[in-house]
């Protein structure tokens, strides 16, 4: 393990602040009262508000202290009375206090969950069920009390998800600026609204080639429009992108290694302008960001004096909790030079904050250095962040972080989320957590300790 000691000075220009005290709120919804009863001192809400209730407590994880409430509710008269779920909660943590409530119809149906994903007394996510299944899940990814993340079900699975990245939604009006599609599960597409507009738009990096054999000139941005209207524009160039914005000419490796590297475009608001600017390394040494019209906006070198270097996907996060995101990005090379490897930390405007070499190299025939993007979470818990580099030549490189928060996790590994779907993060590990026989203690996310 290695020390990530940050010492970031920065104007704050985007608002990913602090977790908001107050319940979160859901834009363009009108909100429902959650509550089977008055909340007690483990902030549980499965209480009797009335004569016909029945209560059940369970300690699943052995330490004699209740960690599971059922409340039920007697139903009909004389023999044709019976006792329905109407409630149950749990505390996943063991810190005594409740950390998910799901909420129940007078059939026994599931209507409603509310859950505090990151355990610290606020709920951030809701999700709704008809007629006893899932059909909308709604996040709060940034901590800021405003849902920014709809899942949209059919017959129990993900159809669609809708988010909104930029902050432009409030109590009226949902805005959403990313949408995802799925099949069966799977993410089949992603589309951005770039421009704000309500639109979205097609992001890719292509190569641009001449010659015959074909050789590659350069890397570029490209922005197509998407499916809208009668149709006429679909995959024609977004207004101010008709000239493609692109890097010099590529690094050339003679023979098949280290790899060239895979330009995949980090699209995110750095600027703090509500529209997302796309972050991409174009193979030139050099780390990019381009504005929603096309401007470029910076440009960093990660050469590091080399012949040969790549880097990897960039991550984006606010490491030292100061409203300003920070970039990570993680480089390799030749695989006979090693100290190909590094770690670096921009800041929004491409300032390097951080250069680090990574410890300890060794040596493998397909490179030196980490080509997969850096990974930012909580592993341990602790309520501060770790980054992981994973390397061809020496493991896994594991930084901590002091100081810093989960607040905001803008893009926080490749493809912006462990789905991979172009996207941040989507549901996480609460999807199962009221399946029939929980209560059994049967599963490790019923005990102390971490699941």
């Amino acid at each position: 393990m290695k020390q990530l000691l940050l010492l970031l000075v920065g104007v704050a220009l985007l608002g990913c602040g602090s977790k908001s005290a107050d319940p979160v709120t859901s834009p363009g919804v009108s909100q429902t009262e959650s509550s089977s009863g008055g909340e007690v001192a483990d902030a549980g809400r499965c209480m009797p508000d009335g004569p016909g209730y029945e209560v059940s407590e369970y300690d699943t994880s052995g330490d004699n202290t209740p960690d599971v409430r059922k409340l039920f509710k007697t139903m009909g008269e004389g023999s044709l009375a019976r006792l329905v779920l109407v409630c149950r909660e749990a505390d996943l943590n063991g810190d005594r206090r409740k950390d998910i409530v799901r909420l129940y119809n007078d059939e026994g149906r599931p209507s409603r969950e509310e859950a505090d994903r990151d355990f610290d007394g606020t709920i951030d996510e809701i999700t709704h069920f008809t007629n006893g299944r899932i059909s909308l899940r709604e996040i709060d990814t940034s901590g800021d009390g405003m849902i920014d993340t709809k899942i949209f079900y059919e017959a129990g699975l993900p159809v669609r998800a809708e988010r909104d990245m930029t902050g432009r939604s409030n109590m009226a009006t949902w805005q959403p600026d990313r949408w995802e599609y799925y099949t069966e599960g799977r993410t089949v597409r992603v589309g951005t609204d770039l421009d704000g507009d309500g639109k979205n738009e097609v992001i890719g990096v292509p190569n641009i080639e001449k010659h015959v054999p074909y050789v590659t000139q350069a890397y570029a941005v490209m922005v197509l429009e998407g499916s809208h209207g009668d149709g006429s524009r679909s995959a024609r160039r977004k207004a101010g992108w008709e000239q493609l914005p692109r890097g010099d000419s590529p690094i050339q490796v003679d023979g098949w290694y280290p790899p060239y590297g895979i330009p995949a475009p980090t699209i995110v608001d750095i600027s703090g302008d509500s529209l997302p600017e796309v972050v991409v390394s174009l193979n030139d040494g050099f780390l990019y960001a381009f504005g929603s019209v096309g401007q470029r906006l910076w440009r960093t070198s990660y050469r590091h004096g080399k012949a040969i270097l790549f880097s990897s996907e960039a991550t984006v996060a606010d490491l030292n909790q100061d409203g300003s995101p920070e970039i990570l990005l993680a480089t390799y090379g030749d695989p006979d030079v090693h100290d190909s490897g590094y770690l670096m930390i921009l800041a929004a405007d491409g300032t390097v904050l951080h250069d680090i070499s990574l410890p300890n190299p060794g040596h493998n025939g397909n490179g030196n250095g980490a080509p997969a993007a850096p990974t930012v979470g909580d592993l341990d818990g602790d309520g501060q962040l770790e980054v992981f580099v994973q390397t061809f030549d020496h493991g896994l490189d594991h930084f901590t972080v002091p100081g810093s928060g989960t607040n905001c996790l803008l893009w926080d590994t490749a493809r912006g989320g462990p789905l991979r779907t172009g996207q941040q993060n989507g549901p996480w590990m609460l999807d199962r957590v009221f399946d029939d026989g929980f209560e059994t203690g049967g599963t490790s996310a019923w005990t102390s300790e971490v699941p």
